[in-house]
């Protein structure tokens, strides 16, 4: 997307972003789904998947890059029409996440990505001044 000049060095598309109050947990991840489902000719090549622990972050601290996101999922091939799995050996170890970040190279259909984890403190008990 970045390389067509299709968006601007550095933006994702916001809808792209899980945020905490869409988690009942915070999650430790364990394995990771992409599904390509129904896009045999426009899905996307590859995808990069980060995460952040940012329960308290602002969609601006989220997208100007004050917040240190980490690599979850290296770029990684996708198929057409597939679901791709990712087991925990293919995942870099991050610890805790509230924000997941799907990055899709090019620009492609992709029906969903699913976060596999181990919950690690209800929400309840992280202080959410700015949810």
């Amino acid at each position: 997307q970045e390389g067509l000049g299709i968006v601007p060095p550095r933006t994702h598309d916001w809808r792209l972003f899980v945020q905490p109050h869409e988690l009942a947990y915070l999650l430790q991840a364990h394995g990771l789904l992409c599904d390509t489902s129904h896009f045999r000719g426009n899905y996307a090549e590859s995808v990069r998947v980060d995460v952040c622990d940012a329960p308290t972050a602002s969609d601006d601290q989220l997208l100007s890059g004050a917040i240190g996101w980490r690599e979850l999922l290296p770029r990684a091939r996708l198929s057409a029409d597939s679901l791709a799995v990712f087991q925990k050996s293919d995942l870099n170890a991050c610890g805790r996440a509230t924000h997941v970040r799907v990055t899709t190279f090019p620009d492609g259909g992709v029906m969903r990505v699913r976060a596999v984890g181990r919950p690690v403190a209800p929400l309840e008990y992280v202080e959410l001044a700015s949810v």
